[in-house]
């Protein structure tokens, strides 16, 4: 073994120390509790698994670091492929680690896109080793029968005969993990990979090791968590005090690999901006507290919202609110996108109308707590066309600025919202045509009030 010390995760600023202090250019981020363990201190799983990772993100992108954070199993979910999981698929993992881990690759592939950290990440199966003991993960029975074979020669299974897990000896993980950080970084297609190795079930190991030990005795108790396992401070207090709880999504909790045309509720998220990535986290950590609580968390995940009542605030979709006030003051709007750029909008009437007809749903007619709603997806030649209908001398140029180009084509063209018309019975009101004389018309009670100092 060679020099150590010990250190706390969250103790930021002795972590900065021991990094310059030992010229560390190479960080292995290993701290965490485990599935099962997580579940037994939600509090202290966050503090660790969240902000632990993020004051390791922040030194490897300060010190320009390689970094290499695991991820797990646990980052998939019900709603994931299950034979095989690929690298990119629906993630709604129901643990509290399976959350922070997905979080942890999406921060760490974000920051990696934004600022070029050389991030990698290994979602390993369960891991066997000799030399540790169980520390509280769902697939450490496969540990546990190894010790209790040789001492006892009697073993309490925690989950069905039949639960098949993928797994790997903790040899294949050290190996995999080095030849993955020598790896040429220009080799590296994903900056997230699954690794594989061995899959079987408790029936199978046992019948392996009777081969070397025929008088093992096992029994099966299967304990509900491990074998259904397979905005804090808002969260907190709908958690504490029996809330109702609404966070809105975003258009942006999609990204590159998500289907465009149209995106469903269910599909791969890898958003590329940290707003896209908080957005996730909050679906998954209001999903997890309902089915973990029975938190009664509801999200909708909204496009493009237009309103006359509102100045843009820099989002992407924001040319088509700018482009109404440029249309009535000037004649003239510069439009950052290119004309055949086309996203998923809604005026804000009715985005209003379904975030208030989404919390009054009766709870058992909700078969998902996010939800996609749909109104109209438009793009911005096919606006100006409409909005030249009702100002023939509207004139705009286009001129592509490329970080919100990039973002805009990383979303989706189309949100599919069937399921949200089937379960609580959505329906939009506006249109492109109702929309746009909607804008002008408030736009212009809204210029003639300021010119008469009306407030």
């Amino acid at each position: 073994m060679g020099p150590f010390v010990y250190a706390d995760v969250l103790d930021y600023k002795n972590l900065r120390e021991l990094v310059v202090n030992n010229g560390i250019n190479w960080l292995v981020h290993y701290s965490a509790m485990l599935s099962a363990v997580g579940e037994t201190n939600v509090q202290l799983s966050r503090a660790i698994n969240i902000t632990g990772l993020h004051n390791v993100l922040d030194l490897a992108l300060e010190n320009s670091m390689r970094l290499f954070v695991p991820s797990t199993i646990g980052a998939f979910g019900p709603s994931s492929p299950r034979d095989p999981a690929p690298d990119l698929c629906i993630q709604r993992p129901r643990t509290i680690y399976g959350v922070s881990k997905v979080h942890a690759e999406l921060m760490g592939e974000y920051l990696h896109h934004k600022y070029g950290l050389d991030f990698r990440c290994l979602r390993y199966p369960g891991v066997i080793s000799a030399y540790t003991h169980p520390g509280g993960g769902t697939t450490d029975y496969a540990v546990q029968i190894f010790h209790d074979a040789l001492s006892t020669g009697h073993h309490e299974c925690y989950l069905h005969p039949q639960t098949r897990l993928p797994m790997m000896h903790i040899s294949d993980c050290h190996r995999a993990t080095v030849e993955f950080m020598q790896a040429p970084e220009c080799q590296l297609y994903l900056r997230t990979y699954n690794i594989a190795a061995i899959s079987f079930t408790p029936e199978e190991v046992v019948e392996e090791i009777r081969k070397h030990l025929p008088h093992l005795r096992v029994t099966y108790k299967p304990d509900p968590i491990r074998q259904n396992i397979g905005l804090h401070n808002v969260l907190d207090l709908a958690l504490e005090n029996s809330m109702r709880l609404f966070v809105p999504s975003t258009i942006g909790a999609f990204g590159p690999s998500s289907p465009r045309d149209p995106a469903p509720d269910l599909c791969i998220q890898r958003p590329r901006t940290i707003y896209g990535v908080s957005k996730v986290h909050a679906e998954l950590m209001g999903e997890y507290l309902h089915h973990k609580y029975g938190l009664d968390f509801r999200c909708l995940r909204y496009p493009g919202v237009i309103s006359a009542y509102t100045h843009p605030g820099g989002g992407t979709t924001d040319y088509a609110v700018q482009i109404f006030h440029d249309a009535l003051s000037t004649g003239h709007h510069e439009c950052y996108l290119h004309p055949q750029t086309r996203l998923p909008m809604m005026h804000i009437s009715d985005c209003h109308r379904a975030t208030v007809e989404f919390m009054q749903a009766p709870e058992c007619q909700l078969y998902l707590r996010t939800y996609n709603i749909a109104a109209i997806s438009f793009t911005p030649e096919e606006v100006v066309e409409e909005i030249r209908k009702h100002l023939p001398h509207l004139r705009v140029t286009y001129k592509p600025d490329p970080i919100r180009q990039n973002i805009a084509d990383s979303w989706p063209m189309r949100f599919d919202d069937s399921n949200a018309r089937r379960d609580w019975g959505w329906e939009p009101a506006f249109g492109l045509p109702e929309l746009v004389t909607d804008m002008l018309s408030d736009l212009r009670k809204r210029r003639a009030s300021a010119d008469l100092g009306v407030s």
